[in-house]
């Protein structure tokens, strides 16, 4: 999944933009992105591209890798830039932030800023194995739901320690206003399972992933009747495989 960056973007064809004549039309999803010790920044190829006849038209913009993101470095300045470009953008729909390839940087070194605005909220969260070493302690200001008043996605995947999400975040509040929740790609097996029937009561959710688990099919369709929204559990793995490797170890 992460071996080569994406070729298509909320419907439209992916195009690397460099300068102006890396521009086709609006019709496109852009990708600013920096090589390693890049002169060039994307702050620059963002300014190129904001110049371009009919890029108040763009509806897709990726940022990619920028200089210094696999040695720490936040992406602060790049989220300002784009903030400051809102009225430069006002076809803007999609926004993928962080896109990068595990030879640019691997995904548990990512660093990014706050989004009070945001509504859509996916957090890979790994293995101890590859720089894991939190617990659901850590996501309690998360959960507790002030954090990103306007979010109607959470997704919270990728997880060694699904069965502990699924415990907690059945009770939280930011569970009472979100529209879907997603703990797929993890370690999910029949504890998170019988947990996860705790949102039953649940009359906001529409949508709950669970897609990558190791539950047996009995539980996930003891689960869809237990809840009264839709239940998207694909890539069944072995209930009885002792390991329970999640997607994305690094």
């Amino acid at each position: 999944m992460y071996s080569e960056l994406i070729s298509e973007f909320s419907g439209q064809p992916v195009v690397d933009y460099d300068d102006a004549e890396s521009w086709t039309g609006p019709a496109k999803a852009y990708r600013l992105r920096e090589e390693y010790d890049d002169e060039r920044k994307i702050a620059e190829r963002l300014e190129s591209l904001l110049a371009q006849p009919g890029a108040n038209q763009i509806t897709a913009l990726i940022i990619g890798a920028w200089t210094g993101a696999c040695e720490g470095s936040d992406s602060k300045e790049i989220v300002e830039l784009i903030a400051g470009a809102a009225d430069r953008l006002p076809s803007l729909k999609a926004l993928f932030f962080g896109e990068m390839t595990f030879e640019e940087c691997e995904i548990s070194w990512i660093f990014l800023c706050d989004f009070p605005a945001l509504e859509h909220l996916e957090l890979q969260l790994g293995e101890a194995n590859y720089g894991f070493d939190g617990s659901v302690e850590d996501l309690q200001p998360l959960l507790e739901g002030s954090l990103f008043p306007k979010l109607r996605y959470l997704g919270l995947t990728n997880s060694e320690i699904a069965n502990d999400i699924a415990a907690v975040v059945v009770n939280s509040p930011i569970a009472e206003r979100v529209a879907m929740i997603d703990l797929s790609l993890g370690n999910l097996d029949s504890e998170g399972v019988e947990s996860l029937k705790g949102l039953s009561g649940n009359r906001n959710l529409e949508t709950l992933i669970i897609s990558h688990y190791y539950a047996s099919p009995e539980q996930v369709v003891s689960l869809k009747a237990a809840l009264p929204f839709e239940v998207v559990a694909e890539d069944p793995q072995e209930p009885e495989d002792e390991w329970r490797p999640i997607v994305h170890a690094e």
